[in-house]
């Protein structure tokens, strides 16, 4: 499962957000490798002034799923498939 499928597996995420988590996502990793020193709320004070507060909001909250996305799964080098590291995901609409 890849962390589209997963987000949408979530049941947390609409169908039509999941293009903008990815951006966020792909947007924070961008910045944490350009400014490794940088904190998350750095980044995320950063995002605040060229960005609404929901969309601050969204961007965390990608972050977040991503953070546990890959807590909870792990690329299986031997298969060369995305398995699960616990059964963590589980609970996975309870925690959020």
């Amino acid at each position: 499962m890849d962390f589209n499928e997963f987000l949408i597996s979530a049941g947390k995420v609409q169908d039509k957000q999941v293009k903008y988590f990815l951006i966020w996502v792909s947007k924070y990793n961008a910045y944490k490798k350009r400014y490794q020193q940088s904190s998350d709320q750095e980044y995320f004070n950063s995002l605040l002034e060229t960005h609404q507060d929901w969309q601050v909001a969204q961007a965390k909250k990608a972050v977040n799923f991503c953070r546990y996305y890959q807590s909870v799964y792990a690329w299986n080098k031997t298969t060369e498939t995305v398995v699960p590291l616990h059964s963590a995901y589980l609970h996975l609409k309870l925690l959020f």
